[in-house]
């Protein structure tokens, strides 16, 4: 098969000892592109008039690009063969005999220089014949990722099950280079985009190096924009300091207008944006969402890396005209903050920027979700500002543990096995205020979410009768999150809803439940801890308390009370109601009984579970992760050791405190980014968060 696809340039010549393109050389024409060539395919002279050489560069990887902080100069990861140094021009076809990369270099046979016009009829001079359709030369997935592309399906797919949701291919620093892993990323991103359908693909900066021409620089550009677009659409993108083809001291960098016409101009269709600027928005209107995507670097400002004042300016109108249901989303290459960026010791109007944010999240009934960004190679979620600040490691394959921000998390790669990738899979779900990244590669999942939840402890069992439907109708009307109770075995085998193993403190009968039927016990009034109640208030059980919450979008906290009586069965029994009952995405497991908690994997293997603990524990978050727990539930003494809380939020572990009921506590738990607050008053836990919110 013929392909007419070589381009050469006139005035250039391959240097012989180091298979570099030099310029300023009359008597030649060279392809600056390198090509790639499977074993079996030539490269024929049509025109005798010219004499041919070929240079071939190997597809060995040279380590030095992935494990050292090192940008190759001709953004080229092949390794030279060398074997121009003993070539000899010729007529004569020449034939490949391994896969590799080549460029073409052509001198006239009379020794006359070459001209402009010999460049553009290089495909009659030559031709590549192919032994391969190019159907068959398309990337397909390696064999080395075809668990994780099912994983990584799943994963999503199981995960949009819980609510309405937005999910995106994101993806950062890609860094184009020949020979590089650009092509495994889009078979792999096609391969996941044909399981679950993306509603579109975000990059966030840096497609290349940015040390070529401007010429090259725009066919790679292009290239890289029409492989995404091809895949799905639309195609959200920030502009990265490489792309503006700045680095090293390029002197062909590409002004404002020309950034807009490559990367922004075909966005127009579907996005909104003022003039020529490199920032924009986009709504999702059915998912009450706005992304706001930023422009955080310009090479001719003293503090290069930042945000100008114009677009300060701009972000101020567009959350003004935000509608008031929205949440909103930012994105940009770099970081707001220079405690972010490794690069930078100050960022240009970050704070100026963070204050915008900050004072929109902070007004009553608004929500920035979070700030996502890439430029670092590395992984971080801040919870150091009013809303979480998250980082993509690139997907580059790269791997070099210095020059990267602090506390960051790197993750090693390696070429031809599943950590040679790193992509995220972003769910957004702006009613439940949460961002799940589902990582393809090296690295893991995470789910950040804005704000601490109120879950109300026992129900609202500060006004109403612990653990009884009435407190939990109560809970609901007071606007929690969530409710948290006990469960219980009777004598005949039901799961009721109790704390304590003695019904003494709450009914007016005494002894232990596990010596009373369920008959039996719902002849008893369970209102002792408020007697002036009105109402029956019998113990239920937790087929009811679940018939009760149906129709709200409240989470379940399930304390197993097997620290006592180990209830046999109990975890198999629960498990299974909750099943019957459609409450798998609402529901979480948690006991001072860990290995009950364990147990529960037996039944539901993907069953979201707590450890509950009152002593202060060491190492809780590396404890939890060990056992692949997602969640801790402390006493609220227990959170007073900061440095185990910040571990656990930095690991991604979630928090539930108990029992909140000191103001002052709700305040410092809200600060600290905790999950959730568990307490008896809800409505006081609620607007406290709401007050932290609002900055009162």
């Amino acid at each position: 098969m013929i392909t007419n696809c070589l381009e050469v340039e006139a005035d250039s010549y391959i240097n012989p000892e180091n298979g570099k393109i030099e310029k300023e050389q009359p008597f030649y024409m060279a392809s600056h592109m390198l090509y790639h060539a499977a074993k079996g395919d030539r490269v024929v002279v049509n025109d005798w008039a010219f004499l041919l050489a070929v240079a071939t560069y190997h597809t060995e990887i040279p380590e030095e690009y992935m494990y050292t902080y090192m940008y190759e100069e001709e953004q080229n990861w092949s390794r030279y063969s060398g074997n121009l140094k003993e070539a000899v021009f010729s007529i004569e076809d020449f034939v490949f005999t391994e896969d590799c990369y080549f460029r073409v270099l052509l001198k006239k046979e009379d020794g006359n220089w070459c001209i402009e016009e010999d460049a553009g009829r290089i495909n009659e001079i030559l031709s590549f014949h192919s032994s391969l359709p190019p159907e068959e030369r398309l990337n397909s997935p390696k064999l080395c990722f075809g668990m994780e592309i099912q994983k990584t399906s799943d994963t999503v797919l199981k995960k949009l099950t819980e609510g309405e949701a937005l999910v995106f291919g994101l993806l950062t620093d890609s860094h184009y280079v020949v020979n590089g892993t650009w092509g495994d990323t889009l078979a792999n991103i096609n391969a996941v985009n044909d399981k679950v359908g993306f509603d579109g693909l975000i990059h966030l900066g840096d497609l290349q190096d940015g040390m070529l021409d401007k010429k090259m620089c725009r066919r790679i550009a292009t290239k890289c924009i029409s492989d995404m677009r091809h895949i799905c659409e639309p195609l959200y993108m920030t502009i990265g300091n490489h792309d503006t083809n700045y680095f090293k001291g390029n002197t062909e960098w590409l002004t404002e207008a020309e950034q807009y016409g490559l990367y922004g101009r075909f966005m127009d269709n579907y996005v909104c944006r003022e003039k020529q600027n490199g920032w924009y928005y986009v709504d999702y209107s059915k998912h009450g969402l706005r992304m706001i995507f930023l422009s955080s670097f310009n090479h001719r400002e003293e503090l290069r890396y930042g945000f100008p004042e114009e677009e300060i300016f701009w972000i101020k109108r567009v959350l003004k005209a935000t509608p008031s249901d929205y949440k909103v989303l930012i994105f940009s290459h770099d970081a707001p903050l220079e405690e972010l960026d490794y690069w930078a010791s100050d960022i240009r109007n970050g704070e100026a920027l963070m204050n915008v944010l900050e004072t929109y999240h902070n007004m009553q009934g608004h929500c920035v979700l979070g700030y996502i960004h890439g430029h670092t190679h590395a992984d971080c979620v801040y919870l150091g500002r009013s809303f979480p600040i998250i980082s993509i490691g690139c997907s580059k394959c790269e791997y070099f543990p210095d020059k990267k921000p602090e506390k960051s998390i790197r993750y090693e790669r390696k070429p031809d096995t599943v950590t040679q990738d790193l992509w995220d899979v972003l769910i957004v779900k702006p009613e439940q205020k949460k961002l799940e990244f589902v990582r393809f590669g090296a690295g893991e999942d995470r789910c950040v979410s804005a704000g601490t939840k109120v879950w109300a402890h026992r129900g609202a069992s500060g006004y109403a009768p612990e653990n009884t439907l009435e407190a939990f109708t109560l809970a609901a009307s007071m606007g929690a999150d969530g409710v948290e109770l006990d469960v219980q075995l009777t004598k005949d085998g039901k799961l009721v809803v109790a704390h304590d193993e003695w019904i003494d403190r709450v009914s007016n009968g005494s002894g232990r439940i596990a010596d009373y039927t369920l008959e039996e016990l719902k002849k008893l009034q369970f209102k002792k801890t408020h007697p002036d109640y009105e109402g029956e208030c019998r113990i239920p059980t937790l087929r009811e308390v679940f018939e009760c919450l149906k129709d709200t979008n409240l989470t379940v906290n399930i304390e197993l009370k097997t620290g006592v009586i180990y209830y046999k069965d109990i975890e198999k029994k629960t498990v299974a109601l909750v099943h019957e009952m459609g409450y798998e995405n609402r529901v979480l497991y948690s006991s001072f009984n860990h290995r009950s908690v364990l147990k529960v994997r037996e039944f539901d293997p993907d069953a979201k579970l707590a450890f509950l603990y009152s002593h202060q524990l060491s190492g809780v978050a590396g404890y939890a992760k060990m056992n692949g727990v997602s969640a801790v539930n402390p006493s609220v003494l227990c959170t007073h050791l900061e440095d185990e809380m910040h571990d656990c939020l930095k690991n991604n572990i979630d928090i539930h405190v108990w029992t909140v009921n000191s103001e002052d506590e709700m305040h410092r738990l809200c600060k600290m980014g905790v999950s959730a607050i568990i307490t008896n008053y809800p409505d006081v836990a609620k607007s406290i968060c709401e007050e932290e919110k609002s900055g009162v």
